[in-house]
């Protein structure tokens, strides 16, 4: 025998609050399965319910075309910054530079590699020390790099800590919007168990088949257990996993 199942993702839930709307704006009140003070409920919850999906959804697209920025900008600050080092290290080799002006970068003065710069702090921190050390190098006699220039590594450099400090600020807008969505679920929970307990309630003289029928129409969910043949009407169990 089919089981009722109440929703499992917040889609659902907005899915289920209108559906139960939808039905008792469609109905005469005298013939409602629900109290005049639950459909008053709906009223003053779906609204903001939905908001707030929507606002979760905005900002999860803010925060993914952020990071792709982010992504873009890092990748191309890692490869000037490792392109700097490289060419620096051939200019030691040729004796333009000293070893020991790898001190300047605060990089050890006796190994010749590149140092690390596979995550976002890295890049923050060889990055400034990059920018730091080529000035002090400059304003000790020392010759300007090329190919790349400093100036070209900062370009980089600025553009992904801009592109940084943005997908932080869309990170903290979506785990807000997150968290307004978890904080109004429980009322979203309890107003749906309230709408399908009614509902059932007032179609529990009917046969099984018919009462299914009749509350599925007020947005109620029923499943097919395993082996089952679904009742007409049934419709496949929504995701089982929360976004």
């Amino acid at each position: 025998m089919p089981f009722r199942q109440l929703p499992n993702t917040d889609e659902n839930r907005a899915k289920a609050l209108k559906n139960a709307k939808e039905k008792a704006e469609s109905t005469d009140p005298a013939n409602w399965a629900i109290d005049a003070a639950t459909k008053a409920r709906i009223d003053a919850f779906l609204p903001d319910w939905e908001q707030e999906l929507t606002e979760r959804g905005e900002a999860l697209s803010g925060q993914t075309a952020a990071s792709a920025t982010e992504d873009e900008t890092m990748g191309e600050t890692q490869m000037y910054m490792s392109h700097f080092w490289q060419v620096f290290n051939f200019g030691i080799e040729r004796e333009k530079y000293s070893a020991s002006d790898r001190a300047y970068y605060q990089a050890p003065v006796n190994n010749s590699e590149i140092p690390w710069t596979f995550t976002e702090s890295e890049i923050l921190v060889w990055g400034q020390r990059l920018i730091d050390g080529e000035a002090a190098r400059i304003a000790a006699g020392g010759t300007a790099m090329e190919n790349p220039t400093i100036d070209d590594v900062i370009v980089k450099y600025n553009a992904f800590v801009a592109a940084h400090n943005a997908q932080s600020t869309a990170k903290d807008e979506y785990d807000k919007e997150q968290e307004d969505v978890e904080d109004k679920r429980p009322e979203a929970d309890d107003l749906i168990l309230d709408i399908w307990d009614e509902v059932e309630f007032t179609y529990r003289k009917d046969d099984p088949p018919s009462k299914r029928r009749k509350a599925r129409e007020w947005g109620v969910f029923y499943a097919s257990r395993p082996g089952e043949e679904p009742e007409n009407g049934e419709e496949p169990p929504p995701p089982p996993i929360e976004p």
